[in-house]
C-alpha cells in the first residue's frame, strides 16, 4: 500500500511557516491500496477511477475537492471513508460514482458532501453502499437495484439532498436520519422500481425525522400492489389524516402508480438521534363553538399546550404520548379570536394557530313585552343583532335587534285572547325557540253604580249595575268583606251578614273576567242609629259620688241632667269610657245620662242616686318603726283588711271589737291601709296610716338587714368604733355594723361575721393572717407566741425560704421561723434564736463549725482564709 502526498505543497508549507498552499490534482487511476491523510490534505480531484480489486481509504480531516469540471471518482474496487464526529472529511463538487464490479463497495462514515451548483452526490448500482453519520447537501444520492445489502442510516439531509431509492434483490434500510426540504418540490425520498424487481417490496424507512412541510417528504412511483415499510417515522405531525399531503404514492387518489408507503404507526415526536431538530409545527386544532370549555387537537406527544384570548392565558394542558390534547377553558362568545402554541418536550415552540369561536348556540327565546288590546306594536329584547320575526293572524313581520337587543314591531291592534309568535334569528343562522304571547285585555270596567238608594248602619242589603259578569266586590280597609257577580244585563245585588258602622267607609269595584279593575265607588255610611249608652254597674252612683262612670259610643257627647239641668258632661274615650264630674246628689236622686254621636242620634238611661247605711266604726293605733304589733277597734266581729306594701292581710275582731296583727318593724314612711267588712256588705271608711320615725336603744337590726347601734341616753346613731360587753364593733358612716375585712388608713381590721374586731389567727382564702389585740393585721417579721413569723405587705403569712433585711430565714409549714439545727434540702443549716440563718465560723455547744456563704454546713477538706481546714461528716472542725 502506498500514501499519496502531495510533495511540493508540503515543501512549500514548511517553507512558508506553515502557510496553506493551493494542492496538486491527483492524477490518473488508484491501481493499488492508497490511503488519502489529513497531511496529504487538500486532495484536488478531476477524474480518477479506483481499480477492482483495489481500496482508497480517507483518513479523518481529509478535504477532497474538485480540480475543475467534470470531477468524479468511478469505484469499482472499494471507497472507504473512515472520519470521526470531531474530524469529518470533507467532499465538495466531486461525484461518487459506484459501480458494478465484484466486491466493489462504497463505506462513507463521519463526512460531509455537498455539491455547489446541484447534481448527483452519489451514485450507485447493484453494489453494496454503506452511508453513517454523514451531512448531504445540495445533490442527490441514487442507489440502484442492490444486490447487497444498503444501509443508510443517522445521516443529515439539508438544503436539497435527496434519496433516489430504485427498489432490488436486497434491502435497503434508511434508519434514523433526518431530512430538512425547504425550497424545492422534490422529495426527501424518491423510491421506484424496474422490472424484474417490483414484485418484493425490499426498502424500508424506519425512525427517521422529517421536516419542512408544506414540501412531499417521500414520492413511491411504480410496483403496483406493493407496500413498503414506512413505520416509526415522525412526519412533523402527528395527525394522520395529514399523510397524504406528506407522502405521494398509491393512497392518493391522484396517483396512477398503487404502491404505497405503510406509514403505520407514526413517531408522535422526533426521533433523538443527535442531529438538529427542525422546528414545531403549529398545533391542529379542532373548532370551538360558543358556550365550549374544552379546545382538542393534535400536536407532538408530551407537549405543553397553551390558550390565550388577546395575549391572556386562559387555559393549559398537556398533550398526551400520541399528541392529542384537551385543554379547559371558560366558555367563549361565538366570534372571540383565540390562539394555540405548544412548547414540545425539547422546548421547541411552535407557531401559533388562530381559530375563531364559532356561534353554534341557538338564542334564546326572545323575551316579549305585554301586549293588550289596545296595543299596536310587539316590543322586547333577544340577541344583538338577530332577525326577529313576528307572526301574528297568519302574517308576518320582520326587524334587526338593536346593539342592546331591543326590537320593536308594529302591528294593528288585537283582540284579546289573540296568539302571536315571535322568534330569534341570530347573525350565525341559529334559530331561537318560539315565544307565544296571548293579548290580554287591560281596559277597566266602568265604575259600579248603587241604585238602591243610601247605604246606612241600618241596611242589610244594597244593589247596582256594572260591567255585565263582573265581579263586584265591597271593600273596607283595602280587605274585600263581600262579592257578587253581575248577571248578564248587568245587575247585581249583595246581602250583608253584618251591618255596617256608621260613618264608616266603603269601597265598590267591579273586576273584569281579565282581571282589570274598575275605579272604586266610595260611600260614606250614615249613621242612623241612636248610640249607646250605660253607667259602670261596678261602680253606682252614690250619695256620696263626685263622678259618673260609665261606657257610651266611643266619640259621643255624654250629659249628666238633673231635672232636665245639666249638671256635668264630657266626651266617650276611645275605648267607649266616660267619667264625668257632678255635684254630690242625695240619696235617691233621679239623673239621665245622655249620650249624642257625631250624626246627632242620642240614646239615655235613667239613674238613681244610692242611698248608703252608716259606715262601720274604724280606728288604729299610731305606727312606727319599733312597732311589731297593729292595734286598733272596730264594730265586733267583723273582718278588717289592712295591706301593706301590696300584700293583704286579713285579720277578725273579737266581741268586742279590738283587733291586732303582728308584723316586722317597717321602714319610716310606709303607708297601711284599714278597711271593715261586715258579711252584709258593710263598710268602714278606709283609714290609712303612715309608719313614723321612733329610734331604739342599743342594738337595733333595721328592716333593711342591717345591724345599728343606737346610743340609749341621746338616742343618736352611733358610727366609728363601738366597744360594748368588752369587744370592739366598727360602724360604718351610714350606721350599718361592719363585717369583714375593714381598712382604716394603712391598717387593714377583720370584723367577724358577729361585728366583733377579730384578735388572733385567721384562715381567710387559703392563707392566714394575724390580728394582735389591737386588731391591726400584723405585716412584716413578729414574734408570736415565743416564735417568730413573716407576713407580706398583704397581711398573709410566709412559709419556706425568706430574705429579710439583707438575712436570711426559714419558715417551716406552719409559719413559724426556723431556730437551731435544721437539715433543708438535704444540707444543715443553723439558725439563732432571731431565726437568722448563720455563716461563717460558728460556735455550737463547745464545737466549732463552718457554714459557707449560703448558709450550708461544710464537711471534709475546706480551704477558709487561704488555710485549710479539715470537718468530720457531723460538720465538727478537727484539724
Amino acid at each position: 500500500m502506498k500514501k499519496f502526498f502531495a510533495g511540493v505543497g508540503f515543501l512549500v508549507v514548511l517553507f512558508l511557516g506553515l502557510q496553506q498552499v493551493s494542492a496538486e490534482t491527483v492524477p490518473g487511476n488508484i491501481t493499488a491500496d492508497t490511503t488519502w491523510t489529513k497531511e496529504g490534505s487538500p486532495y484536488r480531484v478531476g477524474i480518477i477511477t479506483i481499480d477492482p480489486g483495489v481500496t482508497l481509504t480517507v483518513e479523518p480531516g481529509v478535504e477532497i475537492i474538485n480540480s475543475g469540471s467534470p470531477s468524479w471518482i468511478d469505484v469499482k474496487g472499494k471507497l472507504n471513508v473512515k472520519g470521526t464526529s470531531d474530524e469529518k472529511v470533507i467532499i465538495k463538487d466531486v461525484l461518487l460514482k459506484g459501480f458494478d464490479f465484484t466486491g466493489s463497495s462504497i463505506n462513507i462514515e463521519h463526512a460531509i458532501i455537498s455539491r455547489t451548483n446541484r447534481g448527483f452526490l452519489i451514485t450507485s448500482m447493484y453494489r453494496e453502499v454503506i452511508l453513517r453519520n454523514n451531512e448531504f447537501s445540495g445533490g442527490d444520492i441514487s442507489i440502484g437495484s442492490p444486490t447487497t445489502s444498503i444501509l443508510i442510516e443517522n445521516n443529515l439531509f439539508q438544503d436539497n439532498a435527496w434519496l433516489d431509492l430504485n427498489n432490488g434483490l436486497a434491502n435497503i434500510l434508511v434508519q434514523r436520519n433526518t431530512f430538512f426540504n425547504k425550497e424545492d418540490y422534490y422529495p426527501s425520498i424518491r423510491m421506484s422500481c424496474s422490472d424484474p424487481n417490483c414484485k418484493t417490496p425490499n426498502i424500508t424507512i424506519s425512525e427517521n425525522n422529517f421536516f419542512g412541510f408544506p414540501t412531499f417528504f417521500v414520492e413511491v412511483e411504480k410496483g403496483r400492489g406493493l407496500i413498503y415499510n414506512g413505520a416509526n417515522n415522525y412526519w412533523s405531525t402527528t395527525d394522520t389524516a395529514q399523510m397524504k399531503r406528506r407522502i405521494l404514492d398509491g393512497a392518493r387518489d391522484d396517483r396512477l402508480s398503487s404502491a404505497i408507503l405503510g406509514f403505520s404507526p407514526i413517531a408522535y415526536k422526533p426521533i433523538n438521534n443527535g442531529l438538529p431538530f427542525g422546528n414545531l409545527e403549529a398545533p391542529a386544532v379542532h373548532q370551538v363553538g360558543d358556550g365550549e370549555t374544552i379546545v382538542t387537537g393534535l400536536t407532538d406527544g408530551d407537549s405543553t399546550v397553551k390558550v390565550l384570548k388577546e395575549d391572556v392565558l386562559i387555559g393549559e394542558g398537556q398533550s398526551n404520548t400520541e399528541g392529542a390534547f384537551s385543554v379547559s377553558i371558560p366558555p367563549q362568545n361565538g366570534g372571540r379570536v383565540l390562539t394555540v402554541t405548544s412548547v414540545d418536550s425539547y422546548g421547541r415552540i411552535s407557531p401559533e394557530t388562530t381559530l375563531t369561536v364559532s356561534d353554534t348556540s341557538a338564542p334564546e327565546p326572545p323575551q316579549v313585552n305585554k301586549v293588550n288590546d289596545q296595543a299596536t306594536k310587539v316590543e322586547g329584547s333577544t340577541e344583538a343583532g338577530a332577525t326577529v320575526i313576528v307572526k301574528v293572524a297568519g302574517a308576518e313581520k320582520r326587524t334587526t335587534a338593536d346593539h342592546n337587543g331591543y326590537f320593536s314591531v308594529e302591528i294593528n291592534s288585537q283582540k284579546a285572547g289573540t296568539v302571536i309568535e315571535v322568534q330569534a334569528i341570530d347573525t350565525a343562522g341559529n334559530l331561537s325557540g318560539i315565544t307565544k304571547v296571548t293579548v290580554v285585555d287591560e281596559q277597566a270596567p266602568a265604575r259600579p253604580v248603587v241604585t238602591s238608594g243610601e247605604l246606612t248602619d241600618q241596611s242589610t242589603s244594597l244593589q247596582g249595575t256594572a260591567e255585565p259578569h263582573s265581579k263586584v266586590k265591597l271593600l273596607q280597609d283595602d280587605q274585600v268583606i263581600f262579592s257578587a257577580f253581575a248577571d248578564s244585563t248587568g245587575n247585581f245585588s249583595i246581602t250583608f251578614s253584618n251591618r255596617f258602622k256608621g260613618d264608616s267607609v266603603i269601597k265598590i269595584v267591579a273586576e273584569d273576567l281579565a282581571g282589570n279593575v274598575s275605579e272604586p265607588l266610595i260611600i260614606t255610611v250614615k249613621d242612623v242609629t241612636a248610640p249607646y249608652v250605660d253607667i259602670n254597674r261596678w261602680e253606682y252612683v252614690n250619695e256620696k259620688s263626685s263622678e259618673v262612670k260609665g261606657f257610651a259610643e266611643p266619640g259621643a257627647f255624654v250629659e249628666i241632667l238633673k231635672n232636665d239641668t245639666v249638671i256635668g258632661s264630657g266626651t266617650a274615650l276611645a275605648d267607649g269610657t266616660f267619667t264625668i264630674s257632678i255635684p254630690v246628689q242625695p240619696g235617691g236622686t233621679e239623673l239621665v245620662i245622655r249620650a249624642t254621636d257625631k250624626a246627632g242620634n242620642s240614646g239615655s238611661v235613667k239613674v238613681n242616686v244610692i242611698d248608703l247605711p252608716d259606715p262601720l266604726p274604724l280606728t288604729v293605733e299610731p305606727i312606727n318603726t319599733l312597732s311589731n304589733i297593729l292595734k286598733g277597734k272596730t264594730a265586733p266581729n267583723v273582718f278588717v283588711n289592712i295591706e301593706i306594701d301590696g300584700v293583704l292581710h286579713v285579720v277578725q275582731a273579737d266581741g268586742n271589737g279590738y283587733f291586732e296583727l303582728k308584723i316586722s318593724p317597717l321602714k319610716e314612711g310606709t303607708l297601711v291601709s284599714f278597711l271593715a267588712n261586715n258579711d252584709e256588705g258593710h263598710y268602714s271608711e278606709e283609714v290609712v296610716v303612715p309608719v313614723s320615725w321612733k329610734a331604739p336603744s342599743g342594738w337595733y337590726k333595721a328592716a333593711d338587714g342591717f345591724w345599728y347601734y343606737y346610743d340609749p341616753a341621746t338616742g343618736s346613731l352611733k358610727t366609728g368604733w363601738l366597744k360594748w360587753n368588752n369587744k370592739w364593733y366598727y360602724l360604718e358612716a351610714d350606721g350599718k355594723m361592719k363585717v369583714g375585712w375593714k381598712q382604716l388608713g394603712s391598717t387593714w381590721y377583720y370584723l367577724n361575721s358577729d361585728g366583733t374586731m377579730r384578735v388572733g389567727w385567721l384562715s381567710y382564702g387559703g392563707k392566714w393572717y394575724y390580728f394582735p389585740s389591737s386588731g391591726a393585721m400584723q405585716t412584716g417579721l413578729g414574734a408570736l407566741g415565743g416564735k417568730w413569723y413573716y407576713f407580706n405587705s398583704s397581711g398573709a403569712m410566709l412559709t419556706g425560704w425568706q430574705k429579710i433585711n439583707q438575712k436570711w430565714y426559714y419558715f417551716n409549714s406552719g409559719g413559724a421561723g426556723q431556730i437551731g439545727w435544721a437539715k433543708l434540702s438535704g444540707k444543715w443549716y443553723y439558725f439563732n434564736t432571731s431565726a437568722i440563718m448563720q455563716t461563717g465560723w460558728q460556735k455550737i455547744g463547745g464545737k466549732w463549725y463552718y457554714f459557707n456563704s449560703g448558709g450550708a454546713m461544710v464537711t471534709g477538706w475546706n480551704t477558709i482564709g487561704n488555710k485549710r481546714y479539715y470537718f468530720n461528716s457531723s460538720g465538727v472542725w478537727l484539724y
